[in-house]
């Protein structure tokens, strides 16, 4: 296997255990208990419904993939480069 095919897989391997995890528990708690409740996350109750905007959470989940990629991209380097 091409070592960048292997890279991608170990990378598409640890997106889909931090999606696992994030479904159990949805599953388990019927929400994520941080994720909704955090500050910067918008609320709009409407006459004809209501607006959530996660902005908060959108930014926390997305330093944390990044963080991911990057732990995960360092673990795939090798000595000589």
């Amino acid at each position: 296997m091409d070592e960048s095919a292997g890279a991608v897989l170990k990378l598409a391997t640890v997106m889909f255990a931090l999606a696992a995890a994030v479904l159990a528990a949805r599953l388990h708690f019927g929400y994520i208990p941080v994720l909704g409740s955090m500050p910067g996350d918008i609320t709009l109750t409407l006459p004809h419904g209501s607006l959530f905007l996660p902005l908060g959470s959108s930014a926390v989940l997305s330093v944390l993939l990044v963080l991911v990629t990057y732990i995960s991209s360092k673990s795939n380097r090798t000595d000589d480069q």
